[in-house]
């Protein structure tokens, strides 16, 4: 792709009903523990371990990097501390994330 196009959609046959089902209550649940964080182009997430467990937030980002895969997906995972998940991208990749993810931009 040239530049900062991208082609934004989702892959709804990339998981299965139960796998989407599961995804999306984990979706739910992450946007209820973490804090958000507003960038220029996507959002920045701050999550308690003891809320939300690395393996299960490194088990989301699988899938939706699945599911989206256009979309900009950074997790870092320290020993110690919050987790940070950073879901960016390019033009008009914010506003397909908070579409996706339910949330206001």
């Amino acid at each position: 792709m040239a530049g900062d196009a991208r082609i934004l959609v989702c892959n709804l046959a990339a998981l299965t009903v139960d796998q989407r089902a599961r995804h999306a209550e984990a979706t739910h649940r992450l946007l209820k523990v973490a804090t958000r964080e507003d960038l220029a182009d996507g959002f920045l997430f701050t999550v308690d371990p003891a809320d939300f467990p690395a393996a299960e937030l490194a088990e989301w980002v699988a899938d939706e990097s699945r599911c989206c895969p256009a979309i900009d997906l950074h997790l870092d995972l320290p020993a110690t501390g919050q987790l940070r998940l950073r879901i960016d991208g390019g033009t008009d990749v914010k506003k397909f994330i908070a579409a996706e993810l339910g949330i206001d931009p």
